[in-house]
């Protein structure tokens, strides 16, 4: 007489499938849950890693334009964040240092976007450097051939970490993540575009205009960069950016 199976038994065999099935979806969704917490972690540190070359990005700013003036003798006549080369130079160390910092605790993408520039930066320094701390000449209008090339020379460096934030915003997939670090990298170029038209309108003023073509061509060009950048920062300024924007 064959063996009867309890019905117990038999109501768990039957239920054993759904139950399985159920377990399996649960696991791939909290995986699932898992990895997108992962990518948006990881781009949250992108994008707060991009707040770090603004203050990298500011020092050198403050290091070239201080440097240049010097160079030209108009250092007591502007009013600059920094009050002596070897301050902004110091500034810059610490910036650098502190951003080296913190991107030792981000992920790798972060450390391969930001540390190629860094590196480039940290090597070509010294030798900028240079030109200040051991220049004796004349500190005037004919200083202008050693001045130009060494504030030319800072802002490729500043343009190198500019092309990192850009490569950073790229990275993000989150829109109102990347649009913050587009925003932060905009008010950054605003600064810059603005630095450069200065010591354009600078140096006309002191030589009697603007009265190159190649300088009227280079200061509308630097205003329309600016007049870009306004019209940018307003269309991206929406949403919980426009206070700030």
């Amino acid at each position: 007489m064959p063996r009867r199976i309890p019905i117990p038994t038999k109501l768990a065999a039957a239920l054993a499938v759904p139950i399985c099935a159920l377990l399996l979806v649960s696991v791939l969704e909290v995986r699932q849950s898992a990895d997108s917490d992962r990518e948006t972690r990881s781009q949250t540190e992108l994008a707060t890693a991009s707040i770090g070359p603004g203050g990298v990005i500011t020092t050198i700013q403050n290091e070239r334009n201080y440097g240049s003036v010097w160079l030209l003798g108009f250092e007591a006549t502007l009013q600059l964040p920094v009050t002596s080369f070897d301050e902004a130079a110091a500034a810059t160390d610490d910036a650098i240092e502190t951003f080296r910092a913190d991107l030792e605790d981000k992920p790798e993408s972060v450390q391969t976007t930001y540390g190629p520039a860094l590196d480039h930066i940290e090597s070509e320094l010294g030798g900028l450097r240079e030109t200040v701390l051991t220049y004796t000449g004349p500190r005037d209008l004919s200083t202008q051939p050693v001045s130009d090339p060494f504030f030319g020379a800072y802002t490729e460096l500043i343009d190198e970490l500019f092309k990192a934030n850009g490569q950073a915003a790229l990275a993000i997939d989150d829109p109102t993540l990347r649009r913050g670090v587009e925003l932060t990298d905009l008010a950054s170029h605003q600064i810059e575009n603005v630095a450069r038209l200065t010591r354009v309108l600078l140096l006309a003023g002191v030589s009697g205009g603007l009265t190159e073509p190649a300088d009227v061509a280079e200061a509308a060009g630097l205003l329309g960069q600016v007049e870009t950048g306004v019209d940018q920062v307003r269309q991206l300024g929406t949403g919980r950016y426009q206070p700030a924007a």
